[in-house]
């Protein structure tokens, strides 16, 4: 309530979830081969993805396992200074073989960033460059089939006397592991990011299963964050951010 006015001041459940995002799919289509982009405007191409699927929070892409895949314009919407994050949701209709979620290279410098499922295991890699080459894998789940899971990745920079990357990884909310890696040539940056795709990775390791409102930031989210974004299991709708 605002003294001598009268009005109630009404702040959104996720309203700072906002700040330095880039991009949001929403996967509330129900024809056509455009995924809306609901922030950021930077509109995908669907290819043989299945629409007007039930998600977890209204509707969902459903992913063949064979050629489907969402391809998102390069954008320097996404460009960063090596902060970034990647939230979605997932239900696995297959854990067989290698099946990226979500994936992106850095420019010509050779960066980076996966996640995946591999040999029944998800884990992220990344790295911003080949100096740093190999990309650093996290493991975070060992999924079960037909079962949503909230998945977030997330990407810093640190300096402790040296450049290092640190990523971590989140599964419904709650904190699975982390790593950091030397980057020796000082290079922070995972810009400019190409080729960025939903469902694959360029055009291999297609994904078998739903997936449901993509994220992306340009800063690492906080571990506050992302405890209202699992919001107790339900998610929470972009309308409510």
């Amino acid at each position: 309530m605002i003294p001598g006015i009268g009005l109630m001041v009404v702040k959104k459940k996720g309203a700072s979830l906002k700040t330095n995002l880039a991009s949001h799919f929403s996967a509330e289509e129900t024809s056509g081969s455009t995924a809306y982009d609901s922030h950021g405007g930077n509109n995908g191409t669907i290819y043989n993805c299945t629409l007007n699927q039930t998600g977890k929070i209204g509707k969902c892409f459903s992913y063949n396992g064979s050629n489907s895949r969402i391809i998102i314009p390069d954008s320097s919407i996404y460009d960063n200074n090596g902060n970034i994050t990647f939230n979605v949701w997932v239900r696995f209709a297959s854990v067989s073989s290698t099946r990226a979620i979500f994936a992106f290279s850095v420019g010509s410098s050779g960066g980076v960033f996966r996640l995946q499922l591999s040999l029944g295991t998800l884990n992220m890699l990344f790295c911003s460059s080949y100096e740093a080459w190999p990309p650093t894998t996290l493991g975070l789940l060992s999924p079960s089939l037909n079962t949503w899971y909230m998945i977030t990745a997330v990407i810093e920079n640190i300096f402790d006397g040296s450049y290092k990357q640190r990523g971590t990884g989140y599964v419904n909310g709650s904190y699975v592991t982390s790593a950091e890696r030397n980057q020796t040539d000082g290079n922070w940056d995972m810009s400019p990011i190409q080729n960025p795709t939903i469902g694959a990775s360029d055009n291999s390791y297609f994904f078998s299963g739903l997936i449901d409102e993509v994220s992306f930031w340009t800063k690492s989210l906080s571990p506050a964050d992302i405890t209202l974004l699992y919001n107790s299991g339900n998610g929470l709708s972009y309308t409510n951010w």
